[in-house]
């Protein structure tokens, strides 16, 4: 079935009325996707198993009463108004937010978590390209140490960034998810407790790679170092 085939069976339902076009538009086109990358790697699998740790999984079903899902508000489902006077104003809701985003905003997502919803705000901003040159640096990643870099540049100071707070993150998690999981009854492996411990420690390590990496990419700016090389580690930690 084709995207088309399906907005028209589609367009008449309570659940696609009830949002706004151009949102319930974009919640088919991500159920069009997910079948559509399904099918693909289901073809390279059968020709190229190699390529993968196992074999795709077909897209579930969202659980009848509780199941929510990505809901993706374009430019045309934001309230211009709104925009110029600085705010995000998502239309058919209540939902408004300040903004200090200087360029285009491109979406808004609606991300739905365990125990609360992620609004995430997509803005567009043209890139700023350093002219190449001959500066290199390279990076090693590792676990007690996130990265150990260094250049070609005489003059460039070896940088090592600390991993320990991100190992120490993991090895709290990993033995209060297990503590959780020896509570459960039967053959459960998660409960609400357990999703909402796996979110708050995928913040935090987000919150701190996002940190790391920013730093890195401004110092490697301030020294007009144009190429970075990080080493290929196929399957690296799985």
């Amino acid at each position: 079935m084709t995207y088309n085939q399906m907005a028209s069976l589609m367009k008449k339902t309570e659940q696609y009325q009830a949002l706004p076009a151009k949102v319930s538009q974009q919640v088919l086109r991500g159920l069009d996707k997910n079948w559509q990358s399904f099918f693909a790697a289901s073809s390279e699998f059968k020709s190229h198993p190699d390529k993968f740790l196992g074999k795709p999984k077909i897209p579930g079903y969202k659980e009848q009463k509780k199941g929510r899902n990505l809901l993706v508000y374009t430019i045309q489902a934001i309230s211009k108004v709104g925009l110029r006077q600085g705010i995000v104003k998502l239309s058919g809701t209540s939902i408004a937010l300040p903004t200090r985003v200087a360029e285009r905003i491109a979406e808004v997502r609606i991300v739905p978590k365990c125990d609360c919803y992620v609004i995430e705000v997509i803005y567009e901003k043209t890139e700023q390209f350093l002219a190449p040159n001959e500066k290199i640096a390279a990076i090693d990643l590792g676990i007690d140490n996130l990265m150990a870099v260094t250049s070609n540049q005489p003059d460039f100071i070896p940088l090592l960034i600390n991993g320990r707070p991100l190992k120490s993150l993991n090895q709290f998690y990993n033995q209060r998810r297990a503590k959780l999981q020896s509570l459960l009854k039967g053959n459960r492996q998660s409960s609400q407790r357990i999703r909402c411990l796996t979110r708050c420690r995928n913040q935090k390590v987000d919150d701190y790679l996002h940190q790391a990496s920013r730093y890195l990419v401004n110092l490697l700016v301030d020294q007009e170092i144009t190429t970075l090389v990080i080493g290929k580690n196929d399957g690296w930690k799985q």
